[in-house]
């Protein structure tokens, strides 16, 4: 995993691709011809609208995102082995869904900045999740050089939630905007004991004791946990789509390996702990799947993928959770997933 950095746009930088549709909060272009679900401007317009309340930044102009081909990257970015980069409020991806760049894009005219590493944990706690690489690295060597490989992005995200469980997102966003990339790591120090009562050093030994799981269960789910709960009938929970790329509600498709993926979310509450039967369902070939996550953080994560055809039992706490139904963009048919609570 490798973003491109924040900052003007260089001297022989292409032009912004006009947008073919601007929301309230986001204008997407592409340079592509791929066919784009209808979600991935839709739902992340919900998302730019989500994190700037959540910032308290009213933007001057929707974010900017374009989809662009691989081999635009070196013009686009500067670089052509990045996934994406952003400049000011303008974002691009060779992904048609990447929330890490639209979080960047969000926190520039916020006034978030910080250190490398905090620019990008922060990215990363609001990102989708895609592309993690779990390799945890001492965090005072991420701190003092940000490497850019997957293993920094990963091990910056974990110091960063761990900082907003333990500190409350305040603090981090009085310490990001006090500090930006240019600041050494006296400034740094000094900025951080300032705004958090405690010294950088000491931080970093008690982030030794937060435990490590995958960013897609590390990152804070904004408009997968804020959305409307889809209810029980009695003792069962079932959601189903067709994931039709014209529904405002799927996004996608996006690269998993040799795959192309679409996939829409549910959110729902499980109101006790228990024991619950999960089936996936329906009539979808390839890598077609239900996947339950919980709304929490590496202290608390569930993260469990049932593919259709199969059903598992799993013991279940109380709490807010979301269902994540995808499957290979190519592949006709309907999912769906069912949950039971047994007796």
């Amino acid at each position: 995993m490798l973003y491109g950095t924040l900052g003007a746009p260089f001297a022989c930088a292409p032009d912004f691709p006009d947008p073919f549709w601007t929301g309230a909060h986001l204008a997407y272009a592409t340079t592509t011809d791929v066919e784009i679900c209808e979600g991935s401007w839709v739902v992340q317009d919900r998302y730019v609208g989500l994190l700037s309340d959540l910032l308290g930044v009213s933007l001057p102009r929707p974010v900017r995102f374009a989809f662009i081909e691989r081999d635009e990257r070196d013009e686009f970015c500067d670089d052509g082995d990045l996934l994406g980069c952003t400049r000011d409020d303008e974002s691009y991806s060779i992904y048609a869904v990447q929330l890490h760049e639209l979080a960047h894009a969000v926190a520039i005219p916020a006034g978030v900045r910080g250190p490398a590493a905090f620019q990008e944990g922060f990215a990363e706690v609001f990102s989708d999740g895609q592309d993690s690489e779990p390799n945890r690295l001492p965090i005072s060597e991420v701190l003092e050089s940000f490497a850019g490989d997957g293993g920094s992005y990963y091990t910056a995200g974990l110091f960063v939630r761990f900082l907003i469980e333990d500190y409350g997102l305040e603090k981090l966003l009085g310490f990001m905007r006090a500090t930006d990339a240019d600041d050494g790591p006296a400034t740094q120090a000094s900025a951080f004991a300032d705004v958090y009562g405690v010294t950088l050093e000491q931080a970093t030994l008690d982030f030794e004791n937060y435990p490590s799981c995958k960013m897609w269960s590390n990152r804070i789910a904004l408009f997968e946990c804020a959305a409307e709960l889809v209810p029980w009938e009695d003792t069962t929970w079932r959601a189903a789509s067709s994931l039709a790329c014209e529904s405002p509600d799927v996004l996608g498709p996006v690269p998993d390996g040799d795959k192309m993926l679409v996939w829409e979310t549910r959110a729902l509450e499980v109101e006790a702990d228990g024991k619950y039967l999960a089936t996936a369902g329906g009539s979808v070939g390839g890598a077609a799947a239900g996947r339950l996550t919980r709304c929490g953080s590496c202290w608390d994560s569930l993260d469990e993928q049932v593919k259709v055809g199969e059903a598992r039992e799993l013991e279940l706490s109380a709490g807010r959770y979301y269902v994540t139904l995808l499957k290979e963009v190519a592949e006709p048919g309907e999912i769906s997933f069912t949950l039971v609570r047994q007796p």
